[in-house]
């Protein structure tokens, strides 16, 4: 593994120790700073105790770069080491001046120092205690990422005395020990020293931990259980009877003498009262180690009880596999269908039943051993193209096949195949069906669906011609209304010009007669011409704006004579809402009023009729008419209603006979309302 460079991604766990190691750093150049610039306030943490010392500053310093880089992802183990190799140096080379008493120059090479506090060594050197601090640290930093194991146990015991010192420094400063912080007649570590050193010895842990205390906390043990459960207390109880050895002197009512061992028994009920916590705590695992020992043997029972039934299901599948063996051997040879088993490999025909033989033709001595391109029943491009179709898809589901029997007629089958294991040998059950007279049957169909398919074309050109030869009569029937409509407006017209008065009664009422029946043949052309151009598609719709209100009652002034002769009321209502300007066919319309106002004058005897148009606004340019005409006439049978729109149906036979009329007209109205 590379670790030549330094990724600015930090590790996802403990997130919180690289900015924690940065500032730790800043604390001990602010220390640094102060020596350089005389301000030796900020190397004393509580006044009248002893300061941080520039060499443990710059120590500290080094040692919180060593934990801001040690948090990425690919840290750079040189410069990591090499700042160790610094940090180690100045405290074995302070180590080295204690013991052999002698002074190497390095405690006053930058800064000088009164020595104020130190009873042992020269002014401006580091307590024993941070020597000693400093030079671990700096071996475990160093060797915290080697590749054996043994060297990365050593650096994390070297982080833990540390820790150890640091507490046992701050134990003493905390219960008024010197011995403790001072290391026999040694200078004392400072306060802030022992603190950082503290925090730094137990960060470094951290990038070790599978090894050392830290691995012991995480256990899930009963020792690491206990650990995280009760290390904290224990930890508070120290500082808070330390707390109250520092201050309670001041407040309390006891005296010197009594102060000592009264808190000495409070301490020590402290300690019963955690102990017997821990020991209740203890008991609770047990008894949940109990229950689930129990609950493993109980286990235990089931899956011995589960071994012994999958060990006589076991049994019985076996003898079920024999049966199933003879089940199958009796199916394959006594088959309808014809099976085969072939060899993978070479395609040779191993096993076969009597149906295969029967529908190869052969004899079952001539076929064993062969394949199917030895018995002539296929090709060899046939036979390659089947494999690698098989060999692609792993199996046939009623695949068609053909092949030639012995002889010489064409088979036509359905093949199921699968890749079986026979005495650890891949082979290939084949499952032919015999689908020969099923594959006449649908050549038949076939050609019969062929000549069937051709009888529908001479159909279809038939149809067309029918349907032109009807268009044509159609045509002819419309100009033939428009030539006889033209001489029938010539006789009634003659009719008009008759004056009634010079002719004899008789003769008057024959004119009248004559009059009326032109009439009536006129309406039955128009009907017919009509229906005709509708029929023949020669009717076309105008798109123009027109009043529809003008156009009513231009409706209304037609039918005023035959309101006269009839004696009848015809009545318009229209709703408000209804607009007067609109776009559409005003022709067509007042041709579907007048038919069916027509129709109402020729079957309404007294009475009137009304005629009432609606309607509602479907868009913002969309006006849907609703227009609906009621009499008082004879009215229209129930049973005939859905037949009277049709063309030359009337309610009843009499009504030609009574009414007149062709039964075109409603028919006519239907055709223009749908167009």
């Amino acid at each position: 593994m590379q670790w030549s460079s330094v990724s600015r991604t930090t590790r996802p766990e403990f997130l919180f120790l690289s900015p924690l190691g940065l500032v730790i750093s800043l604390l001990a150049l602010s220390v640094c700073l102060s020596w350089l610039t005389g301000f030796e306030k900020l190397t004393y943490l509580v006044s009248g105790h002893n300061s941080m010392k520039f060499n443990t500053a710059v120590s500290i310093l080094l040692t919180g770069l060593i934990l801001f880089h040690s948090r990425f992802i690919h840290p750079d183990i040189i410069w990591i080491r090499a700042l160790a190799a610094v940090v180690g140096c100045i405290g074995l080379a302070t180590v080295f001046e204690y013991l052999f008493v002698i002074n190497l120059g390095i405690d006053t090479l930058v800064v000088s120092d009164d020595g104020v506090g130190l009873h042992f060594g020269p002014p401006g050197r580091m307590s024993l205690g941070s020597a000693l601090s400093f030079s671990l640290m700096g071996i475990g930093s160093f060797f915290m990422y080697s590749n054996r194991r043994v060297l990365r146990v050593a650096a994390a015991w070297s982080f833990i005395c540390t820790s150890a010192i640091a507490v046992i420094a701050l134990v003493g400063y905390l219960y008024d020990f010197p011995p403790f912080y001072n290391l026999g007649v040694t200078g004392a570590t400072a306060i802030h020293t022992a603190i950082l050193c503290l925090v730094l010895s137990v960060a470094l842990c951290f990038n070790l931990t599978e090894i050392g205390w830290l691995s012991f906390l995480q256990a899930k043990t009963l020792g690491g259980v206990l650990a995280r459960k009760f290390a904290p207390t224990f930890l508070f109880i120290i500082l808070l009877f330390g707390i109250l050895y520092q201050h309670l002197p001041h407040v309390t009512f006891l005296s010197a003498q009594w102060f000592q061992p009264v808190l000495a028994v409070l301490f020590l009920l402290a300690l019963v009262l955690l102990f017997s916590f821990v020991i209740r705590y203890a008991d609770r695992i047990d008894n949940q180690r109990l229950a689930a020992e129990q609950k493993l043997k109980e286990t235990q029972h089931l899956l011995e009880l589960e071994i012994e039934e999958k060990t006589s299901y076991l049994k019985d599948q076996t003898d079920r596999l024999h049966e199933n063996r003879e089940l199958f051997e009796a199916a394959f040879f006594m088959s309808p269908s014809g099976m085969a088993i072939a060899d993978w490999q070479t395609g040779q025909i191993v096993q076969f039943n009597e149906e295969f033989s029967r529908l190869l033709g052969y004899l079952p001595e001539e076929i064993s051993g062969k394949t199917m391109v030895e018995l002539s029943a296929m090709s060899s491009d046939y036979r390659s193209q089947l494999r690698d179709e098989f060999g692609k898809n792993g199996f046939f589901s009623l695949k068609e096949i053909s092949f030639t029997n012995k002889h010489g007629a064409r088979v036509y089958g359905l093949l199921s195949s699968r890749l079986i294991e026979i005495n650890k040998k891949p082979q290939v059950l084949n499952i032919l069906h015999d689908i020969t007279a099923r594959k006449k049957i649908e050549t038949d169909l076939l050609k019969a669906k062929q000549e069937a398919e051709h009888a529908r074309e001479q159909a279809e050109k038939l149809s067309i011609q029918a349907e032109e030869a009807s268009k044509a009569k159609e045509r002819f029937m419309a100009n033939m209304s428009h030539e006889i409509r033209t001489p029938m407006n010539a006789i009634i017209g003659f009719t008009n010009l008759i004056d009634y008065k010079t002719l004899s009664d008789k003769n008057a009422e024959y004119l009248r007669y004559i009059k009326s029946s032109g009439e009536n043949l006129l309406g039955l052309i128009s009907d017919i011409l009509d229906y005709s151009k509708i029929a023949a598609g020669m009717m076309h719709l105008e798109h123009i704006p027109f009043n529809l209100r003008l156009t009513l009652q231009s409706i209304e002034q037609m039918f005023k004579p035959s309101t006269k002769e009839k004696q009848l009321e015809l009545v318009f209502a229209i709703d408000e809402s209804v607009p007067s300007l609109v776009l559409g066919d005003p022709t067509r319309l007042s041709q579907i009023l007048i038919n069916l106002i027509g129709n109402a004058f020729k079957f309404t005897t007294r009475g009137k009729i009304e005629v009432h148009i609606g309607g509602e606004q479907k868009d913002l340019n969309a006006f849907q008419l609703s227009i609906s005409v009621r009499d008082t006439g004879v009215g229209i049978p129930a049973d005939k209603l859905d037949q009277i729109f049709e063309r030359f149906v009337q309610a009843s036979s009499e009504t030609t006979r009574n009414y007149g009329g062709s039964g075109l007209g409603l028919s006519i109205v239907r055709s223009l309302v749908e167009a």
